[in-house]
Parts: structure tokens; sequence; C-alpha cells
């Protein structure tokens, strides 16, 4: 009987839940922490406020036996002994918290009857229902039990009410309730099909069983002899084994135990009977379908399954009532007849409504607000539009920063992956090729975009990808293949996996496929991000129309001189970490250290120091930016402007530059060297020349002109007599 009726709720958010028990309980079997040591361990987890919500964190475990505490010193209970153990933790939770508080059940049991309900409409039926006085005069412990429920996947939360899913309906629907933790139901087709690919250690048997009789139950449970004429035990098939039914010439489906089996007696014969979690094929797979494979030399040969043990023999089906099958023969069984997943039955897609586009103050950027709005707005349109999207501008204006804030907001840090083009690239590393395995046999490995759509283990996903300086690659052998997909076509390509099943690319979005292991599937909301470089766009490869037709090109520009003042720089500096703006010779310090983010699309490798030392101007808060520093960098930016536009990321490293200088004498011309100059690089020579000379003649600049004038003339390979002098 429950004991307790007070639950507490975990720090990460509902979601993490189970998670975030599951690390407590391995922390704690690992370390072995004295109390005060597992409080800040909470602490240190996200939305964990105070010492006291962490004991109470902690009490809850012990009260659930999850942990117990010998004097001072935590340890593992048995109960967490028994969720470090479980193959399925989110069932072996909920035993757990039914075990040991009042509630859980009586909440599923409810919403069963009443399909749906919110906080208050459950917690009014749920303490009237209880048999113990809770004095529960307020929701809040209702509410935390649905949270925990929700956390394992019992019920789901849709506009503020709560439904039982179809997990926590199969936990009320067990013959036993929820018992056993470690037994759950076995894996989808496909799930099963991949895991046998991959598993070369089989750790999963695979066994046969025929349901005799007029195969009443063959759906419900197994009946097998305890004695068999293959030597095998029933007693040897585990939580996690897979078994298949056979009856009257089909195979009706496969299972697992759904809880341990026990031992009967009928007319003198002991019959192991074990209920199981049953996958029927629809329809029953008729044994003449399989049988040819299944007889050769080559399903059969297994190390783990001996002759006597494999059901079938050269011939044919042998006369047994349990054998054990290969991975192989299992393999076969299920790819001919099972009902696979479609990939409209998985959760693929993402919102792309303009909602989950970040706002201009989630981004760390500073744009002017009309200009920042307008972007945004496109963006918005062209993901709707079902458009990928191509951010173009000069150099460091901010475009990798925005692409990735967009992608991070819109599927998460996890699910967007960063990649930069390479002239090098090629369909092997774009789409992916032949690689050699441990075994040195060649196994075709996905390239950086056809990672895109599934995880190492074959499980169909949808993560963006941003691929900075696009236009650095030569677009047409890079992407290949892809551009079809990109179209909305599907292509097969010349490659095979370890099957011999060609790589297809699904690129039409019909979600009525089946979800194969050698298919790569494009979701509709599937967005690649880029970025261009304008300056560059002249000297590196040319976008075919085909190419550019699939994408939106997004324009994230530069100030023109006009805009160019010092309010603006000022503006930049509060988006900039480690930068420190000092308003007078001796006035208190504004410091932005804390600021995440920095409107930059090119790689910063300036170094980041804050701390002072003799060489530079620096405090504990960050690089020193002075008035002067400012007006100076303003009137450069608007002499340079005309001539070359920049991003403000060059404006960031020449601050930085200035306020690392170890001269209190403030010079532009170092900076100008590192950061600027280089910047005209592919411009005509006469441009080159009017440049330089626009900033060597304007006197307000702080330069060691010879000096500027000597750098330009050998970086271009232009006669130094050319640049003006005084």
């Amino acid at each position: 009987m429950s004991e307790y009726s007070t639950v507490h709720p975990m720090p990460g958010g509902v979601e993490a839940y189970l998670e975030t028990i599951v690390n407590c309980v391995q922390y704690v079997d690992v370390e072995s922490p004295l109390e005060s040591e597992l409080i800040d361990w909470f602490l240190d987890q996200g939305g964990m406020t105070s010492r006291d919500s962490a004991e109470r964190c902690i009490s809850f475990l012990r009260q659930a036996n999850l942990l117990t505490q010998d004097g001072a010193l935590m340890q593992v209970g048995n109960r967490g002994v028994r969720l470090l153990q479980a193959n399925d933790k989110a069932i072996t939770l909920y035993t757990i918290l039914n075990e040991q508080f009042v509630g859980f059940e009586e909440l599923l049991i409810i919403l069963v009857e009443k399909e749906v309900g919110s906080t208050e409409e459950l917690h009014e039926e749920l303490v009237s229902r209880l048999s113990v006085d809770v004095n529960w005069s307020q929701s809040h412990q209702t509410r935390h039990r649905l949270r925990y429920l929700r956390s394992i996947g019992f019920v789901d939360l849709e506009d503020d009410t709560y439904v039982l899913t179809s997990a926590g309906r199969n936990a009320l629907e067990s013959d036993d309730g929820v018992n056993e933790g470690d037994f759950s139901p076995p894996p989808a087709p496909d799930e099963l099909v991949t895991s046998i690919r991959e598993d070369s250690t089989q750790t999963v048997n695979f066994y046969w069983i025929r349901a005799d009789g007029d195969g009443t139950d063959a759906t419900s449970y197994i009946r097998p002899p305890v004695n068999t004429e293959t030597g095998i035990s029933p007693r040897d098939i585990s939580n996690t084994d897979i078994v298949f039914h056979y009856h009257d010439g089909a195979l009706l489906g496969y299972s697992r135990l759904r809880e341990p089996g026990t031992i009967s007696t009928e007319d003198g014969s002991e019959l192991f009977r074990a209920p199981v979690y049953f996958v029927p094929f629809e329809p029953p797979v008729n044994l003449g379908e399989v049988i040819g494979e299944l007889i050769s030399e080559s399903m059969a040969s297994n190390e783990s399954v001996s002759d006597s043990e494999y059901p079938f023999s050269s011939t044919g089906l042998k006369d047994i009532t349990i054998g054990r099958l290969t991975p192989e023969a299992a393999r076969h069984i299920l790819e001919v007849g099972a009902d696979f997943r479609e990939y409209g039955d998985l959760d693929l897609e993402v919102d792309l409504s303009p909602d989950r586009i970040p706002d201009p103050d989630d981004i760390g950027l500073h744009f002017p607000k009309e200009d920042f709005q307008t972007i945004l707005d496109e963006v918005s349109e062209a993901l709707l539009s079902g458009q990928h999207i191509i951010f173009v501008g000069p150099p460091g204006t901010g475009k990798t920063k925005l692409a990735s804030s967009i992608a991070k907001e819109v599927v998460g840090d996890e699910h967007f992956s960063l990649v930069t083009a390479t002239a090098d690239w090629s369909t092997f590393d774009t789409v992916g090729g032949y690689q050699p395995d441990q075994q040195s046999a060649l196994e075709f490995i996905p390239g950086v975009i056809l990672s895109c759509f599934q995880d190492t283990d074959h499980r169909p996903t949808n993560e963006w990808v941003v691929v900075d300086e696009i236009n650095r690659s030569n677009i047409d052998k890079a992407f290949g293949s892809f551009f079809s997909a990109l179209a909305g076509d599907s292509v097969t390509t010349s490659y095979k996996d370890n099957d011999e099943n060609q790589i297809e690319i699904v690129g039409d979005g019909k979600e009525d496929r089946t979800v194969r292991p050698n298919r790569y599937y494009l979701p509709n909301s599937w967005r690649m991000l880029a970025t261009m470089n304008t300056h560059d766009k002249m000297t590196l490869y040319d976008m075919s129309y085909a190419f550019i037709r699939r994408f939106a090109f997004i324009h994230v520009g530069a100030p023109d001189p006009g805009q160019i003042d010092e309010e603006l720089i000022e503006a930049y500096i509060e988006t900039w970490p480690q930068m420190t703006h000092v308003t007078g010779a001796g006035t208190e310090v504004e410091s932005n250290s804390e600021t995440t983010g920095s409107p930059i699309d090119d790689d910063d490798s300036v170094a980041q120091d804050n701390h002072s030392d003799s060489s530079g101007k620096s405090t504990d808060t960050g690089i020193i930016v002075t008035d002067e520093a400012i007006e100076s960098v303003t009137q450069f930016w608007k002499t340079h402007q005309s001539h070359r536009t920049l991003g403000p990321a060059i404006i960031r490293s020449m601050l930085l530059a200035i306020g690392r200088q170890p001269h209190s004498e403030l010079d532009l011309t170092s900076p100008l060297k590192m950061y600027v100059l280089p910047q005209l690089e592919d411009l005509p020579e006469s441009t080159q020349v009017d440049a330089v000379d626009a900033l060597l003649k304007n006197n307000d600049l702080p330069l060691h002109r010879e000096r500027l004038r000597n750098f330009a003339s050998d970086y271009f390979a232009i006669d130094k007599r050319r640049f003006w002098t005084e």
C-alpha cells in the first residue's frame, strides 16, 4: 500500500524529471556523496534556487526508497537499484512512485473514465476518491503528480487539459498493473530490424514457438512445455528476447514477455505460461512466403544457435514446439511480414509559424530596429513558403550568428549543425560515399547534408544545417543528386547499403512512405540556411539558376556612411562581450562582460583577455573602450565605408586591438593593417589607391601615415609614389 501523500518536483523542467532522477541516483551510486555534496549537485541543476528546495528533493527520493542515508552519507536504495537496472526506466519510475505515494494510479483511472480533465477538475475528483485524508486544500500535489506522469509519457497536456496516452493506458490494462518495470513492449518492426542490423554481439535471442490446438490465446500467452525436444528451456526467455508466434501454417506476429512466467501442469505435462506484449503481422505471414530463405544455409548459420535448436532443416519445418532463430532469419520474417512505420507516424515536423522566429533582443546583434524587423519578417515569409535561405551581405554583419540563432530557436540547440563550405567539397562531403569499416569492407557513410535526416542508428531525424560561405564550394559539383531532392523530387543514388539496397533520397515529402534504413527522408519543414559574403561573390564559384531558385536571398547589410556616428558604435558595444565603454577619464565603468553573443559571421579569433596586465588597457570588467577611441573609429568608418562596405565585426576587432595597445597614445595604424586593408584585396587598383588615400588625407585619424603607406604598397604591389603624401 502507498505510504506517502507529498511529492516534490525535480529541477530542470517537467520533461527532465525522469532524467534528473536517474542522473541523481547514478551520481549517488558512483560517488556516495555526503548530503551536503548532494545538495550542491541539485543546486547545479537548472531551476533549483535554494538549499531548502534541494533538501526537499532529497527527502522525496528517500521516501521513494530511491536513496537512503547512513549518517551524512547518501547511498542508493533498493528501488534506486531497480531503477538503474531497468530497461524501461519510465515504467519502473511509475511503479516505484505508485508503490510509495498515493494518487498516481488513481489519476490514470480517472482519465480513462473522463478522457480529459483540467488540473482543478482532476484534483477535485482525486481527493474525493483517495482512501486516506490527504488534507490538500489546493491542487499543487495533484499538479505535481500530473507532471510526473507527463515526464514518463503516461499523460499529455493539450490546451490546458490532460489526456491519457497509450503508454498510460497500457500500464493500467496489464494483468496485475505495473509491478515490474523491466518488462516492456517490443520495439516497432523498423526499430527491431535496425537493431538486428547493428547488433553484432547478438544480445537479444529470437525464439520460435508453435501454438498447438485451436490456437486459443496464441497472441496473449506463450505456453510451451518445460521439457522440450530441442533442449531449450522456456525459463531462459528473458524480458528483452523476441518470440515469434507460429500457428497452423502462418506466423501470427512477435512478442515480448509481459511478466515472469509461471509453471502449471496440464494433462500431466509441465507448461511454462507467460503473458506477452504482442505485435501482430497483418495479415499473418504464410510460411510458404518465407520458408525458401529460412531453410538456406546462410540463414541457419550462426555460432550461438545450434542445428538442433534451429526450427528448420534443409527440407522444411521441423516438428518442434520451441526453437531459436538466427538474427538473419528473424530479420527476414520481419521484412516480409511486419507493417513498418511510415514517416507520417513519426514526430519529424517542426512548427514554422512566425512566433518561432526569435525576437531581435534575443539574438545578440544590433541593427537599426526597422531594418532588423524587416530581415526577420523576410525570414518568416521564406520559411512559411517552403524556401531555404541564403543570407547575403558584406563581411562582419552577423549573417552566421543570425542563421544559427534562427535554427536554434526553431529546432533547438541540439538539432542543427554549422558547417563551412570549401572549394574542395564534392558529393562525398555532402551526400556521402563509401568508406572502409573496421573489417576493411566498404560501407556507405552519409555526408554532412544526408546526416541531417538519419542518426547513427538509422532513425529518421529533422536536423537543420547552416552552411557558412556556401559559394566557396562548387555548388553543382558539391550537391549533385541532392539538387533534385531540394526541388521536391526523390532520387535513387548509385550507392548501396550493407544489405545491397540502393540509397534513396526522398524529397517529395510524402509521409505515407515506409521507414527504411536505406531511405533518407526530407521532412517538409527541413531547411538549409546558408551565408554568402558579397565581397567574394565575383571571385568565388557562381551559383547556377537551378540552385538559386530553391533559395530565398535575404540581405544583411552594413550601415551606410550617413548612418555611422558615435551613438551607433556605442549601441554595438552594448551587445559585445569583453568590452567596456569608459565615458570620460576616471568615470565609472559600465560592463557588458556578461552579455552573450556578438554580431560577427566570421570566426573572431582575436583573444578575449579580460584581465589587466602591463601591456594593455583592460580591467576585470573587460577591454576598455574610450570616448577618444570611439570618435576615431567613427571617423575611420565614415571615411572608408564609401570605398569598401564593412560590417560591425571589423569595427569590433579594431576596438579590441586599440584597447590592448600598450601605449597611451591612440593609434589606428596597426588595426587598419591587420583588419581593414586586407578587405580591399579584390578591388581594382585605382579603388585600392583611393581607399588608402582617403585614410591618409583624413587629419582626424590618429595614424602613422608612413607605416600605413609602406604596408599598402607592399600588400597591393602598388608603387608607393602613387599613394598620397603630405
